[in-house]
């Protein structure tokens, strides 16, 4: 196996993907958003593949959207007990 191969295909990829990347400025502009650093992206990487997985994982159990209700904390429990008639 040449050792030059994957460097090669690397260079022909390279500007397909350095347009994806300009479109993918571009649209963040119009969409109001500006990334000025590199941890800005990855940041933004990270919070779209999170909120892609729970979705997946949304579909696998058929969760029906809109019926989460997050549990009550300590706080909001006490506030509901103090309200209910004694």
């Amino acid at each position: 196996m040449n050792t030059n191969e994957p460097r090669i295909a690397y260079h022909k990829i390279a500007p397909e993907g350095l347009k994806h990347l300009l479109a993918l400025e571009t649209y963040l502009r119009q969409c109001g958003l500006e990334i000025t650093s590199g941890a800005e992206l990855v940041n933004l990487t990270l919070a779209i593949t999170a909120i892609n997985s729970w979705n997946r994982i949304s579909i696998g159990f058929r969760t029906v959207p809109g019926t989460y209700q997050p549990r009550k904390t300590s706080a909001e429990k006490a506030q509901a007990y103090n309200k209910s008639p004694a």
